[in-house]
């Protein structure tokens, strides 16, 4: 099977210039969901694929690194997101050329999740425009067809998209931080069973919003993907120095969570205390994280937790 996913999505860096500022103001942003609306298309090897929704929107988190807690800025750096469909499903279907037949082929993609990574680049500090180079990693989605040609299932967890330059803009209003850009994002499927292959195509514009007052969050990152029957590293920043920190894990996804003892909601279902470390002097620190080797095949998100904060939420798999 051979996947390829192609990921375009300008949010907030600059074609980079020399020297750069350092990022050093730790943001975390939410899409503004009910407004991102994208389209999306597929062509196939065997004919038109008619897609249901048309469109769908796209949520999420998104965190980056920047020279300044406010405008204006000079540089930054794309160090993590959580973005997913909505709806959850998005459905196709190949139809039959012959009437009252059922469809040659169907197909859905299920509960697709990226995580979003760009290096440093730079900001125009007069205009906010950028292009930076986006890396994007699939931590969670499904692809299954079913129909007259044959079916199998897949998980996309792992793929990882073609460095792609892309541009957008960042702006401030007040304390609120928008990181706006244009969407490109393709998913080529081969099936070695069938012969079928398809191509998956989203286009729409992004927006994202941050707050300056929440500058320097606690940032956790969890690397793609975890290794089953030995120790991982997940690193957290911007912690209380010398402080506690725990870690929030689960296998049951996105969702809310109150834990009223820390006076904080998780964004995740089902949490499970997975560890817990002390921050040095400046809130930095590391999980050491057994995952036992049963634990393959599977999907988490990860938060850091401590007293009256959290961190993003982190996903991603384990091999």
């Amino acid at each position: 099977i051979v996947k390829v996913m192609k990921f375009s999505l300008p949010l907030i860096f600059v074609l980079a210039v020399s020297p750069l500022a350092a990022q050093n103001v730790q943001f975390s942003s939410k899409l503004d969901q009910p407004n991102n609306v994208i389209g999306w298309g597929v062509s196939s090897s065997i004919g038109t694929i008619n897609v249901s929704p048309n469109t769908f929107r796209m949520g999420g988190t998104m965190d980056f690194m920047l020279d300044s807690a406010n405008a204006p800025f000079t540089s930054g750096s794309f160090n993590g997101a959580l973005v997913y469909t909505a709806p959850l499903t998005l459905h196709g279907e190949v139809p039959n050329p012959l009437p009252f037949f059922p469809p040659l082929a169907e197909f859905d993609l299920k509960n697709l999740e990226l995580a979003i990574h760009a290096p440093t680049f730079s900001i125009d500090p007069n205009t906010g425009d950028f292009t930076a180079v986006i890396t994007t990693t699939v931590t969670k989605g499904i692809f299954e067809m079913t129909g007259l040609l044959g079916n199998s299932t897949e998980s996309l967890a792992g793929v990882t998209g073609i460095p792609t330059p892309v541009a957008g803009n960042v702006s401030q209003n007040g304390n609120i931080i928008s990181l706006w850009s244009d969407m490109t994002l393709s998913v080529t499927y081969d099936d070695p069973a069938t012969g079928v292959s398809v191509d998956v195509n989203f286009n729409g514009d992004v927006e994202t919003f941050a707050l300056s007052s929440e500058a320097n969050s606690m940032h956790l990152d969890a690397p793609y993907g975890l290794s089953a029957g030995t120790a991982n590293n997940l690193y957290f920043s911007n912690a209380t120095p010398n402080g506690t920190v725990y870690l929030a894990g689960s296998a049951a996804g996105r969702g809310n969570f109150s834990v009223p003892s820390f006076g904080v909601d998780l964004g995740m279902r089902a949490p499970r205390n997975a560890g817990a470390s002390t921050a040095d002097i400046n809130g930095n620190g590391v999980f050491n994280l057994f995952v036992p080797a049963s634990f393959i095949g599977l999907t988490v998100v990860f938060q850091a937790i401590e007293q009256g904060s959290v961190s993003n939420v982190a996903g991603t798999y384990i091999e």
